[in-house]
């Protein structure tokens, strides 16, 4: 039997957005850092430091959040509370679920013809 605990993956979706929200702070916040050292330097060294906080780590940030966007999208639909017009409300589970029957019964039909 496949038990699943929507409590869970809501409570997972929503650690989700919240650990996208604190990565694009932490995005913020380090490329607010690097402008100021930059400006303060006002120097060619200045430009280097800015060049390479953004390409070091705004770059990956940026890639994060996609990432945890994409989880978190997921395990929307996966819940039935998508807001895309491909999986509306509350019908993901119930295909899978329907087609697992579905197989379930194919298997028993299969056996029970090996057994006559």
């Amino acid at each position: 039997m496949i038990r699943i605990n929507e409590n869970k993956m809501r409570e997972t979706a929503q650690n989700m957005a919240d650990l996208r929200k604190r990565n694009n702070e932490l995005k913020e916040n380090l490329s607010t850092l690097f402008d100021n050292i930059a400006n303060a330097l006002k120097c060619e060294t200045g430009k280097q430091i800015e060049f390479i906080g953004k390409e070091d780590l705004i770059k990956p940030l940026e890639s994060m959040d996609k990432v945890l966007e994409h989880m978190s999208d997921t395990l929307h639909i996966l819940i039935g509370e998508a807001n895309s017009s491909d999986y509306p409300a509350n019908t993901y589970y119930d295909r899978v679920f329907a087609e697992y029957n579905e197989l379930i019964i194919s298997i028993k039909n299969m056996n029970q013809k090996t057994e006559e």
